[in-house]
């Protein structure tokens, strides 16, 4: 398995492209023009799938584009795919000034829940559902990594004071990645890697 990583977007939200055994798949879209869309060009046909960790626009405003230049089906939690469909549920509205790209409406293919497989090639993820920052927010676990989204970063976590951001939600999916081995290596919505050992020992936001 092979994983690259892309910073996109004014926020810079990750995007990361996944290989296994000649398969790929996308993880979060945020902009429709970039280093990451250009990668997903190249690729084209190649990725069979993008999957979104949540709603919120600088995760999923490439996805138009990237579904035009690659064909792949689009999935996402059933909670959280209004943020394709809505400027207001991704948050585009409130922040479209200090954005440099307009915001194109999608539709999702597959719509995702707790404890659902996720195979590409020989690897295969298992969805955790992850509320807190939003309701609908997912975690992709599988082979020794941890694709977090927003839920968790390096030393930090997602904000919960957006709407369907819920305080009490975030510290129980928190626990639940907390209990993964603790050589897991994270890969978050922003920043930098690190492993759940390390925030399960030293993040600041987790109440233990």
């Amino acid at each position: 398995m092979h994983i690259e990583r892309f910073d996109t977007g004014a926020l810079g939200a990750n995007c990361y492209i996944i290989e296994s055994d000649g398969h790929y798949m996308a993880v979060d879209v945020g902009s429709p023009q970039g280093a990451a869309i250009d990668r997903l060009a190249q690729l084209g046909s190649a990725v069979e799938l993008i999957v979104l960790t949540h709603r919120h626009f600088d995760h999923v405003m490439g996805v138009a584009e990237a579904v035009r230049l690659t064909g792949a089906k689009v999935a996402v939690h059933e909670l959280d795919q209004c943020g394709l469909l809505s400027g207001d549920d991704s948050l585009y509205s409130r922040y479209r000034r200090m954005l440099n790209a307009e915001n194109e409406c999608c539709s999702a293919d597959i719509l995702l829940h707790d404890g659902d497989s996720i195979k590409l090639g020989g690897t295969e993820f298992e969805v955790i559902h992850t509320p807190g920052h939003t309701e609908g927010g997912i975690c992709l676990y599988g082979c020794g990594i941890l694709l977090s989204g927003d839920t968790l970063f390096n030393a930090s976590i997602g904000r919960t004071d957006f709407p369907t951001g819920d305080d009490m939600a975030m510290q129980s999916s928190l626990r639940r990645l907390c209990a993964l081995p603790g050589d897991t290596v994270v890969y978050p919505g922003h920043g930098e890697s690190t492993t759940i050992g390390h925030e399960a020992a030293s993040n600041p936001y987790i109440i233990r």
